[in-house]
């Protein structure tokens, strides 16, 4: 992928992850949450709906950054068009010596 296609693809997921952050503040307010007790939190049907829509928000965030910095893994070194070997290949040839 070229540069466009990921800058478009890390705004989409930065207003997903806008949006999660919004389902996030809308499911605290249904939410009855107990700070004092771990377990009455993961009991809550809302608790656990607020945690997922932050951890997804959490995740493109991440991606949205990671696509917008150009830091995925995986890219490849050479441009998408560029010859590995042959004639038009660019790299500079060795210099033989002679002893």
């Amino acid at each position: 992928m070229n540069r466009v296609v990921d800058r478009l693809l890390a705004v989409i997921l930065l207003l997903l992850a806008v949006v999660c952050c919004w389902r996030a503040w809308l499911a605290l307010g249904d939410a009855a949450i107990i700070w004092r007790d771990v377990s009455s939190f993961t009991g809550n049907a809302a608790s656990l709906r607020l945690a997922g829509f932050l951890a997804a928000a959490l995740a493109c965030l991440l991606g949205a950054v990671l696509f917008w910095a150009g830091l995925l893994p995986g890219r490849p070194g050479q441009a998408a068009g560029a010859p590995l070997f042959g004639r038009a290949d660019y790299r500079r040839p060795q210099s033989r010596r002679s002893a």
